[in-house]
């Protein structure tokens, strides 16, 4: 909902879309949500999904910026995976995703 003056109303339909931005998030997805329902159709299934949190936990060298904004948690599930099956399904749902 926007607070704009102009339009107060609620919108029918929202339509979204993510085009990557060549460095961290090239996951390329587009998406429309009407009243309770959502579709999302990743263009690209065959990459991996992948932020800006998943990436910089392996980035080499880390960068402390990016370490203490996300990575530092991303790693404690990644840490989890190797001996959790739960977290290593959790990690493996995210990273790869139907197309639709």
């Amino acid at each position: 909902m926007t607070f704009c003056k102009s339009y107060r109303k609620h919108r029918d339909v929202i339509y979204a879309t993510h085009k990557g931005d060549s460095e961290k998030n090239v996951y390329p997805i587009r998406c429309v949500r009407v009243g309770k329902w959502k579709y999302t159709r990743k263009l690209h299934r065959e990459f991996a999904y992948t932020t800006h949190t998943d990436v910089w936990a392996k980035e080499t060298p880390r960068d402390p910026k990016h370490w203490s904004n996300a990575g530092h948690h991303w790693q404690s599930y990644i840490d989890a995976a190797h001996t959790d099956p739960k977290a290593a399904a959790l990690l493996n749902d995210y990273h790869s995703n139907p197309a639709e």
